[in-house]
This record gives structure tokens, C-alpha cells and sequence, in this order.
């Protein structure tokens, strides 16, 4: 079995290999980021959560343009709104307009707006980077007048991906060496009151002397679209200087100015922007600001770890086509797929968790068609292998060709469809085989079974069913124990012990006490290795039931029959020395010993003619007939002791079939028998009566009657009871064997009824002749 699964270990081993590293390295190049952008910025605009109530974007919108006038505004108009804005009691303000240099034409205004930031003391103006003419990265912070009022100053860049969509941003940046870092104009709002202590986000390595003059940054976050474009609350500038924004509107909020008008070019595509819509740079701003004050930003899977859980999701699914079949390994990937695609949906959505699915379901997708060429190139050489071997097999059956590879059929013939077909005919051949060994088992003469090394049954025929007494698509299966178990009644092995004792042989009673001679022989595989046993059980009763025959007959001839002419030649060597008179004694007891001899051997042949009864010598007998004649004979040997035999009734006829001599000496010795038990001056009734099919001939004596213990006996061979002994009647034991075996023969049985001191009753059953 090891070395059938080493080429498919072989392939699966590759395939892990090549998919795997496919799969890593799809995942740590990014190979599918369009895919992965789209999936997540789909699971973004599904994942809209409410703005929160104390951030308001007082917009600069077309409505203000309109009123106001073009832009850029008088700095003094910037000042009236901040005073509106500090009146309201506002919690926090986010200029997001770059006020980098002195308004030359209106000082006045410069100064105002100054004032206004001072006095609201919670103003955070932007700072950019930007590159000079000959390519010197540099800080462009707000005029100093405006920066000593400032409470704070953030950058307010925006982080574009490859395809343009701005998805993320870091919370840090500034120039290396330089004399600070920028916080977000967002994070320094909320710095403001103590809310980004501790700033989230990707970090980078330390600082080192070569970024010097670079722009390093720092806490790169993924921002948590709380909705498309629009979704937070806005004010219009204009409203807002005007004072028809109730102050109400604005107390305790934090409230972020900014441009909104299509024409400020300010504005980016975002993931929740939509076709044809853009996300104004301070709803943006607005958008980070709440996901710092309640932790929406989105965790993006490290590329380690997205490496790491695509192979590990492809090396799990690998292991499932190990004990899966291709359709089920279908199903098994495809539910794969789209789980791998929920699951990284649902963690977006559910806990703002992002894993970049696509690689994942790349090696997921790859798995099935790689692994289904693999297998099926390991199983067509597998296959050409087998049918190769089998080719060299001699034919155990008589086919038209032997077994060899056919030729493709025409330029359309498939490969695999030329193996299949060879496959099919080997196949059948094996079920011819499997039919060949089933029809061989089924002619044995023997019951026999074929067990595995488990010891269940594959293989029975019908002469084992029949011996066990159950169908044989029942025993199919079944522990052997528990089949043979209940049919050993004494000789049964130890089963458990039976694959490693084999071959052996021995002897078993069945339970109907029937002699069985059990042989278990092992059978092997064509490698050698030991693959179960044949077990045959074979009926011995009748040679057993002959050895015991034999044994009696040697008895009989070594003791009963020769003890009569042992007598006689003694008896013979004493006359010539014994006086004349009692020479005449001697002939006497002589005689009595031949003629015991000559009984013995006429009960012997009687008996041996009643074995060896053939129905075809059967004819019509008349059982009244007969058994008048049977009473007349032994009327004599009644007379001697006084003893009345006689026919108490029977019908006019009663006839069946059957051998008259054997019958008529069946009658004989029942009523001699009857006549030899019995006290004198008794009688003897016979009688002939119809039980249903059977005629019903009843010899009933008023005799010594027969002990309850000794009735199983009774018809033994050479059998004589202890109460005969005792009363001194002679005899071998052969008369009552002759009647039991004579009235079998006939299709009949015989029933004693007794009870000692009241005589026996001799009940002969036999068939009725219609």
C-alpha cells in the first residue's frame, strides 16, 4: 500500500511546493493590488457609519465665491470669521488654507487675522512640502506672525496609490535633520485637547544620517471613510460670516475651514467617492480626525503575515484533496474561494481588519487544475504500469485475445480514453476471475469460506451457507468467530490466534452433532505478503459413524461370536476324556452353542440387509397381513410361557411400501422381544391404526417394563440393558438396531413408551400408500 501512495506523496509534495511558493509570492509582490483596491474599497462604502456631531466643515463653497468674491479673499475676511467662530465658543479650529507669505497690499489684514488667531488660541494652520526650482525639498510653514499665534501647525498631504485613489496618509512627516515633525493637521486638532497622545499606524525604521534633507514619514495609516463625499456637516463660509449660522451650531465642536468648490482644485478621489466625485482635502482631514478620536482606522495584514496565511490556506486545502474525490475537491475549493473573499469582507466590515484576499484565492484557484494534472499524470502511469503488469499474467480463463495495450483509435482518440478502455477490460477480466473462483468454491464437495486478515468472510459457497444454516449473502462480511462460533459445539479454535497458527487442521462436532474434519490453509498476495485463509469444512459423520460400525463389528466377532466356538471346541477336547454317560450332555450343550452362534450371525445379516435397503426393491405390503403372520409365528414361543399374543384390531388393509422379509422381521423381533421381557401367564396386543399420513402399528406388552435412563440406549448397537443381564436373557443387542435401522430405512420412526413393573409400549410409524 506504502509504495501505491509514494507517487501521489511524490506529486503532492511538488504541487505543495509550487503552489505555495506561487501563492507567497503573489502575496509579497502584490501581484493582483488592483483587485485587492477594489475589494477593499468596495467593503469601505458598505461599511458607512454616522458622522459624528461635534465635527463641522465650514466650507468654502461655490455659494461663497459667488457672495464674497474670487478667491484669494482679503486675510481680514478670514479674521471677521475666526471672531464669529471664537464667539461661538467652537472647540477647535483647522484653517486648511496656506497663509505662507505677508499680504503686502492689506498689512491691516494680516494683522487682523493675527489677532483672531491669538485670540481663539486654538487655531492649527497647515504646512506643505514643496520642491524649490533646483530640486532642494523644503517646509512651506505660515508667516511667522500668523505661526507665533498659531496653537499648532500640521501637514495636510494626502497619500495616493498607483491607480490615483487616495486611501491613506501618515499622521507624521517633516524634513530629516530638520527642526521638527509635522503631526496632521487633523492629529494636531485633536492634539489640541489631549486626543493623539499616542499616535496609531505603521511606523518607520530610526532615522539615519543619509535621509538627511529627505521628507521622512512616519505612522502610515489607512483612513476609515465614514461615508462618501458630503457626509459630514457643513456650513457655508458665508453663512458663518454673516452670523446666520446660530452659535449653537458651532459651540464645543471641532470645526475644520476649508475649500469644497469644484474649481479650488482640492479636493482627491477616494474609495467612497463614487464615479465622478471627489472628497474635498478638509472633508478628508475630517474623516482622519474622527477615526483618531474613535479608532476607525483600517488595520492593513502586514506582508509577512498575508504571505504566511496564503500559503498556509494553500497547503490546508492541499491536505483536504488527500481524502477528497475530484468533484468533492471541487466543491471543497470553490467554497474555499468564496470564503477566503467573505472572510476578508467581513473583517473589513465587521472589525476595520484588512487582508488582501486575492493572492490567497490565486493559490487557492491554482490548487485544483495543478493538482488535478498531477494526479491524473500519476494515475495514467500508474495505470500503464498495472495494465503492463497484467499483460505479463498468464490467462487463467480462456479468452479470444490476451490481455495488452490496444492502439489509439484515430487522430480524435483521447489518450485517457485508450487507458480507460484497457482499464474496463481489466476489470472485467478480475470479475470474471472473482466469478471463476466463486463458481470453483460452489462446485467443491466441501462446505468452504474465504476470510481477509481481519477475518471477515468475502467468499462463501453454498455448501458452507447450508452447513451454517444461513443464506450466503448474509455470512458476507461477518467475523468468522461469529459466524463458525455458534456452530462448533465442541473443537472450536482461538480465533485471534488463527492468521498466525495457519495451516492447521483439526476436528469439530457441529451443533447437530454432526462430525466435522475443519482445514485453514493461508492464501497469498503476488507479492508474497500473507492476505487471509480458506477455510473448508468437511461433514465426516459418515466415516466417522463407519469407524464406529467397524469397531462394534470387531467387538462383536472378537467376543460374541467367538465365544460360542471357543465353548464348543472346548467342550469337544473334554468328551473324548469324559465317561459315556454323560456324552449325551455334552452333544446337548453343544448344539446350544451352535445354535447360538447360528442367531447371532442371522441377527448380523439382518442387520446388515436392513442398512443396505434400496428403495428400488420397494413394493406394496400389506402391514395386516403381515402382522397376522408375525403373530402366528411367534404364537409358539409365547405358548412356552404361557404369554397370549394376539391382534386387538386393525383395519382390513393398511398398506405401504417397503422390502416384506424386512418388515415382517421387524415385527418378529419386537414381538419376540416382547415375549422375552415378559413375566408369564401376561399378554401381548398388536394393533394397526391410521394417524394422519403414518399408520400407527403398536406392540404393547404387560412385560418388566424399561428404567427412563436406559430408553436412549435402547436401539444402541450391541447394546444390552443392566435389568436383562440381571434376568439372565441372552442376546447381542442386535435386534432392536435392526428394528430402528429397517423402520428409518422405510421413511418411518419408532416410539417407546414404558415404565418399569408395568410394561412397554413399541409405537412403528410408517407411511400410508394411497
Amino acid at each position: 500500500m506504502a509504495g501505491r501512495l509514494r507517487p501521489i506523496l511524490v506529486e503532492w509534495t511538488g504541487t505543495a511546493i509550487a503552489v505555495t511558493l506561487l501563492a507567497a509570492l503573489a502575496a509579497g509582490y502584490g501581484w493582483f493590488w488592483r483587485l485587492d483596491q477594489t475589494l477593499y474599497d468596495a467593503s469601505l462604502v458598505l461599511r458607512q457609519r454616522p458622522a459624528p456631531e461635534d465635527i463641522v466643515i465650514v466650507a468654502i463653497d461655490q455659494q461663497s465665491l459667488d457672495q464674497v468674491g474670487r478667491w484669494p479673499w482679503r486675510r481680514a475676511i478670514h479674521a471677521t470669521l475666526l471672531e464669529r467662530l471664537t464667539q461661538a465658543g467652537a472647540r477647535g479650529v483647522a484653517i486648511d488654507i496656506l497663509l505662507a507669505e505677508p499680504d503686502r497690499a492689506d498689512p491691516a489684514g494680516d494683522a487682523a487675522l493675527a489677532r483672531a488667531i491669538a485670540q481663539n488660541g486654538k487655531v492649527v494652520l497647515p504646512v506643505i512640502m514643496e520642491a524649490s526650482p533646483s530640486g532642494q525639498l523644503r517646509e512651506v510653514v505660515p508667516a511667522p506672525e500668523f505661526a507665533a499665534a498659531a496653537a499648532a501647525v500640521g501637514h495636510v498631504h494626502i497619500e495616493l496609490d498607483a491607480d490615483g485613489i487616495a486611501r491613506s496618509l501618515y499622521l507624521s512627516e517633516g524634513l530629516a535633520g530638520g527642526t521638527r515633525q509635522y503631526l496632521h493637521l487633523a492629529a494636531a486638532l485633536a492634539g489640541l485637547q489631549g486626543k493623539a497622545a499616542v499616535l496609531p499606524g505603521m511606523r518607520r525604521p530610526p532615522e539615519t544620517e543619509s535621509q538627511r534633507g529627505l521628507w521622512l514619514r512616519d505612522n502610515w495609516v489607512h483612513v476609515g471613510f465614514l461615508g462618501a463625499p458630503g457626509h459630514f456637516r457643513r456650513v457655508s463660509y458665508v453663512d458663518v460670516l454673516r452670523g446666520a449660522v446660530p452659535k449653537e451650531a458651532l459651540a464645543g465642536k471641532y470645526v475644520l475651514v476649508g475649500a469644497t468648490a469644484a474649481g479650488m482644485m482640492d479636493s482627491y478621489p477616494t474609495p467612497v467617492s463614487g464615479y465622478g466625485r471627489s472628497m474635498p482635502g478638509v472633508e478628508l482631514s475630517a474623516n482622519v480626525l474622527a477615526n483618531l478620536r474613535g479608532g476607525g482606522f483600517v488595520s492593513v495584514a502586514p506582508v509577512a503575515l498575508q504571505v504566511v496565511v496564503s500559503a498556509l490556506l494553500v497547503l490546508a486545502l492541499l491536505v483536504a484533496y488527500l481524502r477528497l474525490s475530484a468533484r468533492r475537491a471541487l466543491l471543497v475549493t470553490l467554497l474555499a474561494m468564496a470564503g477566503t473573499f467573505a472572510a476578508s469582507l467581513l473583517a473589513l466590515y465587521l472589525a476595520g481588519w484588512w487582508f488582501a484576499p486575492s493572492a490567497a484565492v490565486f493559490g487557492l484557484l491554482a490548487c485544483y487544475p495543478v493538482w488535478s494534472w498531477r494526479r491524473l499524470e500519476a494515475a495514467q502511469r500508474y495505470m500503464d504500469e498495472e495494465l503492463a503488469a497484467a499483460a505479463r499474467e498468464p490467462e487463467l480463463l480462456p479468452y479470444a485475445a490476451p490481455m495488452a495495450r490496444r492502439k489509439r483509435q484515430g487522430p480524435l482518440s483521447d489518450e485517457l480514453e485508450t487507458r480507460i478502455e484497457e482499464v474496463r477490460r481489466a476489470s472485467a477480466r478480475v470479475r470474471d476471475m472473482r466469478r471463476f473462483v466463486g463458481d470453483t468454491l460452489d462446485g467443491l464437495p466441501e462446505a468452504a469460506l474465504v476470510v481477509d486478515t481481519e477475518l471477515r468472510i468475502t467468499l462463501v459457497n453454498a455448501q458452507a451457507a447450508a452447513l451454517i444454516g444461513k443464506p450466503a449473502t448474509a455470512l458476507g462480511g461477518k467475523r468468522l468467530s461469529e459466524v463458525l462460533g455458534p456452530v462448533l459445539a465442541q473443537g472450536a479454535p482461538e480465533w485471534n490466534a488463527l492468521l498466525d497458527k495457519a495451516p492447521l487442521a483439526f476436528e469439530a462436532k457441529h451443533a447437530d452433532k454432526r462430525d466435522l474434519f475443519v482445514s485453514i490453509v493461508p492464501f497469498s498476495g503476488s507479492g508474497g505478503e500473507r492476505r487471509g485463509l480458506l477455510v473448508s469444512l468437511v461433514d465426516v459423520s459418515v466415516l466417522k459413524d463407519a469407524e464406529r460400525k467397524r469397531d462394534e463389528y470387531m467387538r462383536f466377532l472378537s467376543h460374541d461370536l467367538r465365544s460360542p466356538l471357543v465353548s464348543i471346541t472346548a467342550m469337544l477336547d473334554l468328551r473324548e476324556l469324559a465317561p459315556e454317560t454323560q456324552k449325551a450332555d455334552f452333544f446337548q450343550r453343544i448344539r446350544a452353542s451352535v445354535e447360538r452362534s447360528l442367531s447371532l450371525a442371522e441377527d448380523f445379516v439382518q442387520l446388515g440387509r436392513a442398512e443396505s435397503i434400496d428403495e428400488s426393491r420397494f413394493a406394496a405390503v400389506d402391514l395386516v397381513d403381515l402382522l397376522k403372520g408375525a403373530v402366528d409365528e411367534a404364537e409358539a414361543q409365547g405358548r412356552a410361557k404361557k404369554i397370549e399374543v394376539a391382534v386387538a384390531h386393525a383395519p382390513e388393509a393398511a398398506l405401504t411400501r417397503g422390502v416384506r422379509d424386512v418388515l415382517f422381521r421387524v415385527f418378529i423381533n419386537l414381538l419376540s422381544n416382547a415375549i422375552k421381557y415378559s413375566p408369564e401367564s401376561t399378554r401381548i396386543e398388536c394393533s394397526i391404526e391410521p394417524e394422519g399420513d403414518r399408520w400407527r402399528v403398536t406392540f404393547a406388552d404387560q412385560g418388566y417394563g424399561i428404567a427412563a435412563e436406559d430408553l436412549p440406549r435402547l436401539f444402541d448397537r450391541f447394546e444390552r440393558l443392566e435389568a436383562a443381564k440381571r434376568r439372565g436373557e441372552k442376546g447381542a443387542g442386535l435386534g432392536l438396531a435392526f428394528v430402528k435401522t429397517a423402520v428409518e430405512k422405510h421413511g418411518g420412526r419408532i416410539v417407546v413408551e414404558s415404565e418399569p413393573g408395568r410394561g412397554s409400549r413399541f409405537n412403528v410409524f410408517l407411511p400410508v400408500l394411497r
